[in-house]
């Protein structure tokens, strides 16, 4: 049976990603901005699993943090590229300086981070001129949520 559709959520969502053409936008522009929205998510998730690859030295976790900080920064260089093929800019994004209280507090947070990213990754996947790569993404993050979602489970 199919489940409920909920409107406001797809109306938001709809919002974020809907076509520069029906907004009257230039279609460059919004991919610009998404593809920089992208690039500094990937960054910000990377320097976080950095942090807390370092907080859980020597435990299992720390294993699945280095991993996932390596996929988030291959995700990052992807996006830099195709960024670059469009602007002939890096769309490098600013450093960033992660700090985390409690380390389940920010799994948890990376968690939700995760599947919001592989959520607009979808999205945009409709718009885009290269769905198949941001779909591939969104399956990316969706893992690394999925990777997390065992570390709260040993965690807790």
């Amino acid at each position: 049976m199919d489940e409920p559709v909920d409107l406001d959520a797809l109306n938001r969502v709809w919002e974020r990603v809907a076509s520069p053409r029906d907004s009257g936008g230039d279609p460059g522009d919004r991919t610009r901005a998404q593809l920089t929205r992208f690039i500094r998510n990937s960054a910000a998730a990377g320097g976080m699993y950095t942090l807390l690859a370092s907080k859980t030295r020597g435990s299992a976790a720390e294993g699945t943090f280095r991993r996932l900080a390596r996929e988030e920064a291959d995700t990052e260089r992807q996006l830099q590229t195709r960024f670059f093929l469009l602007t002939g800019d890096t769309g490098a994004a600013p450093p960033v300086h992660p700090s985390a209280p409690s380390v389940s507090g920010a799994v948890r947070e990376a968690y939700l981070a995760e599947l919001e990213n592989a959520k607009q990754l979808d999205a945009f996947s409709v718009f885009a001129e290269e769905g198949g790569l941001y779909r591939e993404l969104a399956q990316r993050e969706r893992s690394h949520a999925a990777a997390l979602h065992k570390l709260l489970e040993r965690m807790i």
